[in-house]
């Protein structure tokens, strides 16, 4: 599932875009990111079909636990971060209209991904579409606005973006980043549901937070920018770092550093207030956050060490297609299992063995749409548009 050398396709040059030049490359980004955006696939899997007798089994448990946890999203992040200054810094105009756009581009796949297929769904099958919303906690007149506005991956780096620009004007020094990083964790939880009484006006504030805490609710923002802010602003720190002209293994070694200090704090932490400092993974306590961080650091760290091995570098240089094309991907994935709800229907899948077989034929659909997608110039100009 690799490019081939005749196969030129137009480049999604997003803030996630790997660097052009081949003596800047860090090899170990496009493993990491590339593993990144497959164990999303592969949890969406389990999101979107198992049941919860599936997701109670050791199967449905590694899907969404693990796949769909620390070597997910957090190291998604923290590489979009690393690509804001590295290899070459965005001014802070450019970087805050690639937001804007990429806010925009996160609502247009809410729109494909769920408001179509949902509303199709209610025609063609009405029970499932009672059970979609009792499955998601939320009344039939309200899903279409809830499933339009949950502000998903693409929605957190549009708003992280904006931000990021908008503190770039004022925070010079590496400090001053690792200060605004530590505000944004402690100060999550006293921010989450601030506002939820302004009525309509709520929405302009639920990307940061959203709504408060409930054990069992489901969120209406899976990533809010408190806490999750913190992982582009590392990885703002690791590109000042790169930026300076360090090797990967002094990289490797920063990373260990991070990891024992944000290590040590987090797990102090849920050794004294228990394990719900992780939350419900969306919406983390300090000491949940921390350990997240840590696990992505020593991820990180990791396949840098792995690369240094020639055998090892050139397999897992099969993962850079999935890497180049993360922003791609990630949209053409959701694109199918949204649509796939039509067929499979909406947690509806009890077997685990199940959704193990379909987690090929979902990476197997993913790859090749997503080279027929590139295949087309007009398509990739459009996409292009909001990811530049």
């Amino acid at each position: 599932m690799s490019a081939d050398s005749s196969f030129k396709p137009v480049q999604d040059s997003v803030i996630l875009q790997m660097n052009s030049a081949d003596n800047l490359r860090v090899a170990a980004f496009d493993h990491v990111r590339g593993l990144a955006v497959i164990f999303m696939i592969i949890s969406h899997v389990a999101l979107m079909f198992g049941s919860g007798e599936a997701a109670g089994t050791p199967i449905g448990r590694f899907m969404n636990d693990f796949c769909g946890t620390a070597p997910a999203a957090p190291v998604f992040m923290l590489l979009m971060g690393v690509f804001m200054i590295f290899p070459g810094e965005k001014s802070a105009g450019r970087l805050f209209c690639r937001g804007l756009k990429l806010f925009v581009l996160g609502l247009l796949l809410n729109v494909v991904r769920m408001v179509i297929p949902f509303f199709l769904l209610s025609i063609f099958a009405p029970g499932e579409f009672e059970h979609m919303c009792t499955m998601l906690q939320v009344s039939q007149d309200e899903v279409y606005w809830r499933i339009f506005y949950n502000v998903d991956i693409l929605g957190f780096a549009g708003v992280a973006c904006m931000i990021i620009a908008v503190l770039s004007l004022l925070l010079k020094k590496s400090w001053q980043w690792v200060l605004a990083g530590a505000l944004t964790i402690i100060a999550a939880p006293y921010l989450w549901g601030c506002g939820e009484k302004l009525g309509a006006l709520f929405y302009l504030l639920q990307p940061l937070w959203g709504r408060q805490f409930a054990e069992g609710v489901p969120t209406d923002t899976a990533f809010p920018v408190f806490p999750w802010l913190i992982f582009p602003i590392l990885g703002l720190i690791i590109g000042r770092f790169l930026k300076e002209g360090r090797k990967e293994a002094q990289l490797a070694g920063l990373l260990l550093r991070i990891s024992l200090l944000t290590g040590a704090a987090g797990a102090l932490l849920v050794w004294k207030y228990g394990m719900g400092q992780f939350g419900d993974y969306y919406r983390m306590y300090p000491g949940g956050t921390l350990l997240v961080v840590t696990f992505a650091a020593l991820w990180t760290a990791m396949f840098i060490w792995l690369s240094c091995f020639e055998r090892l570098r050139s397999t897992f240089d099969r993962l850079v297609f999935w890497s180049r094309h993360i922003t791609l991907i990630y949209f053409v994935q959701w694109f199918i299992f949204g649509f796939s709800v039509l067929f499979l229907y909406f947690r509806r899948v009890d077997s685990p063995w199940v959704l193990v077989a379909l987690t090929p034929l979902s990476l197997w659909l993913t790859w090749l749409l997503t080279r027929l997608c590139l295949a087309s110039s007009a398509l990739m100009r459009f996409f292009c548009w909001f990811t530049r």
